[in-house]
């Protein structure tokens, strides 16, 4: 389904609605309309925007949900609100292993069209598999007054105690996060990601009813998401009523596949 406002050949293309939302924004974060003054009226915008009071209706409603506006009791009109956060930034940093790979693009595209629907800027931060690039990434963003931070945890050797010091970070500075794909044991965190037990075991159950016993299943650092693909491929062979062969779950440094060749691989390609 495409959203609304797109068009394969020329991409973005607002409506009426996002123009309209989007004036409002501009002025009020230019102080053309400062915290807590009235702004004009429903059909005054209309008039100025050469919109339906409809549309008008609805981006100010939307606009009142999303902190901009407000309306007081016993007063007529609608305000700027007085200290919102939102008016400050509409920046939200993304870190995700790397834009390369395509799952973690597809999760970014995502995650961009989603802001973009509400007005909000994405910050990509590629985080390369590095916890210290990471934390870099994320030190720098509290200069720019960022709004949140959408997080998938880094996949490397410490990778609970060092993500739990990101996220720790992270409260300590104010900054609402979210994870994605990946948790972080032992803490509170929103978190947004797939059944990857659930998943692996169906995968694993197709292969044993179509007649293959010895599958493999390849596992890399130990983090949430491995953990539970290598649960799921166990609970199908349990419910198969079938053993376990160790021999057959490989394990490895799979971080040595993202590394970067170094000089003299490059002399060669």
């Amino acid at each position: 389904m495409k959203r609304p406002g797109y068009n394969e050949n020329r991409g973005i293309v607002q409506t009426k609605f996002q123009r309209v939302t989007d004036e409002i924004v501009r002025r009020i974060g230019e102080d053309v309309w400062p915290a807590g003054s009235l702004i004009p009226s429903e059909m005054s915008l209309a008039e100025v925007f050469g919109v339906s009071l409809i549309t008008v209706k609805r981006a100010v409603n939307d606009l009142i949900k999303l902190g901009y506006l407000n309306r007081h009791q016993g007063r007529r009109g609608t305000f700027v609100k007085e200290n919102s956060p939102e008016v400050a930034s509409r920046l939200i940093g993304v870190a995700i292993d790397d834009v390369r790979d395509r799952f973690g693009a597809e999760v970014l595209r995502g995650i961009e069209d989603y802001l973009w629907d509400r007005r909000f800027h994405t910050l990509i931060c590629n985080g390369d598999r590095n916890f210290d690039k990471v934390k870099d990434y994320f030190h720098s963003l509290l200069e720019y007054n960022i709004a949140g931070v959408i997080f998938c945890p880094v996949i490397d050797n410490g990778y609970l105690e060092n993500n739990k010091e990101i996220l720790d970070f992270l409260k300590i500075n104010g900054l609402p996060n979210v994870l994605i794909d990946r948790y972080v044991p032992g803490t509170l965190a929103n978190y947004v990601g797939a059944n990857h037990r659930e998943s692996s075991r169906q995968i694993t159950e197709y292969l044993i009813a179509a007649g293959h016993t010895r599958i493999v299943i390849a596992v890399g650092i130990g983090c949430t998401s491995m953990d539970e693909r290598l649960q799921g491929y166990i609970d199908a062979f349990e419910n198969a009523g079938l053993p376990v062969d160790e021999k057959l779950i490989i394990r490895s440094n799979d971080n040595l596949l993202y590394r970067s060749p170094d000089d003299n691989e490059l002399s060669l390609l």
